[in-house]
């Protein structure tokens, strides 16, 4: 009726087209007349009352990572008008649905590449108080390339060079070089550390962070960590100055800058007018 008598647009209708229960329709279409400028409701007011739990999937780097069927067709949100691509998951669920994938490479690389144990979690191991009570991050060795690989870099990186723009062919020299990198980085911790160290994967900037050489800390190490924190901010102690002493030893100080002016004229003039330009124009 409401689109019959022109109260509404059709723009209105794919906004509510998101929501699939018609109460929750009728409720939204209210609160947001309620909201409205005269009454009549803005189509991005419809369209937030009914996703304000979700998150948009199109430009989403989460969701572009997870993929679409990491979510059944109930817990992805779309209407009829919708293009490939774009609609509405909850914010819960695709974070949930990261941390699963997270994990999941997380356990790859550790059988892959041979560490000990291994974790995926949504933000990189960090220097806070919890992290670094529990984790103690190896300082990266330097990757070396061999004498071959070098070389195919090299060939690589001309080959790169030589195009124009950007295509399919420079996205696979590009991903080869990336992955000659990646494993001369690998190469570089030992089996040793390996054998004792761990892998954590994570989500930093839209993109996927993985940290090597991640040892766990025992309690004892956290405990000694601390104390030498303590040491450290603990102040040297400063002895008491009394008042009298104090205002004495501003007194002679004024008094022998008041001195070295008299001696230089010229200096003294320039700081007057500067101090004079700073009372009348103000510091900024």
């Amino acid at each position: 009726d409401a689109l019959a008598e022109d109260r509404i647009t059709t723009e209105h209708c794919q906004a509510l087209a998101l929501e699939n229960d018609t109460a929750r329709q009728v409720q939204v279409f209210e609160a947001a007349c309620q909201s409205g400028w005269g009454g009549k409701p803005e189509v991005q007011t419809i369209r937030r009352l009914v996703t304000e739990s979700e998150v948009a999937v199109a430009g989403n780097s989460k969701f572009r990572f997870v993929g679409a069927d990491a979510f059944s067709p109930d817990e992805l949100r779309t209407d009829l008008f919708s293009d490939d691509g774009d609609g509405y998951v909850d914010r819960v669920a695709l974070d949930a649905a990261l941390l699963e994938k997270l994990q999941a490479v997380a356990e790859h690389l550790r059988e892959a590449e041979g560490w000990e144990w291994c974790a995926g979690r949504m933000e990189p191991v960090g220097e806070c108080r919890e992290d670094a009570g529990t984790y103690r991050c190896l300082p990266e060795p330097e990757a070396v390339l061999t004498e071959a690989e070098d070389e195919r870099l090299n060939e690589l990186m001309t080959r790169y060079d030589a195009l124009e723009n950007q295509c399919e062919e420079s996205d696979l020299l590009e991903a080869e070089m990336k992955l000659m990198r990646c494993m001369a980085k690998v190469r570089a911790w030992t089996p040793e550390i390996r054998a004792g160290s761990g892998v954590v994967v994570s989500w930093r900037y839209g993109n996927v962070c993985v940290q090597r050489g991640v040892q766990l800390r025992s309690e004892d190490d956290a405990a000694d960590d601390a104390d030498r924190t303590e040491q450290v901010q603990e102040k040297a102690p400063v002895e008491e100055i009394s008042l009298p002493l104090l205002t004495k030893m501003s007194s002679e100080r004024t008094l022998a800058v008041q001195a070295a002016l008299m001696q230089q004229p010229d200096k003294s003039l320039a700081l007057l007018a500067w101090t004079l330009c700073l009372n009348v124009f103000g510091s900024g």
